[in-house]
């Protein structure tokens, strides 16, 4: 590609990332990262969101928590699918407090959360056996967006 004149842009590099982390290949994303800063091309809230996400699935929260603070610094790097995927992280390694404190600091950043955000903390209280509060987030949600939502069963 370099010998035709064409190289690849923050996207391409994002693409790159993501699919390194999809595949558990977290080190060799952030070694991507670390290229496309050294090349002068500014990583994105795609490539931000894709690193994180994939410290999430390999369960390592402190990793992931530390792209999201990076993000935090930056300003406008931040939006609901970010504080989605570390709502999600948190809720499957059952640290349902530090998924509630994202969610409770996401209008201090001007984010509001969506259907996919109360879904994930209230499917993590009804997994936690945190009835009442799955059912207090379940009442907000319901006054908090226009889309229909439906109670989760536990079987």
């Amino acid at each position: 590609m370099a010998s035709r004149g064409i190289f690849p842009n923050v996207y391409a590099y994002s693409i790159v990332v993501d699919s390194l982390c999809k595949e558990g290949k977290v080190k060799q994303a952030q070694a991507v990262v670390a290229i496309m800063i050294e090349k002068g091309i500014e990583p994105n809230v795609v490539t931000f969101n894709a690193l994180m996400d994939g410290y999430c699935l390999r369960g390592n929260m402190t990793q992931a928590e530390q792209v999201f603070r990076l993000m935090v610094r930056r300003g406008s790097m931040l939006n609901v699918r970010s504080c989605n995927i570390l709502i999600n992280g948190f809720a499957k390694k059952k640290q349902i407090d530090r998924a509630y404190k994202v969610f409770k600091g996401m209008t201090d950043m001007d984010l509001t959360a969506d259907t996919i955000t109360y879904n994930t903390l209230i499917n993590a209280f009804y997994k936690a056996w945190r009835i009442e509060e799955a059912e207090n987030l379940f009442s907000k949600m319901q006054v908090a967006t226009n889309i229909p939502v439906f109670k989760p069963i536990i079987l």
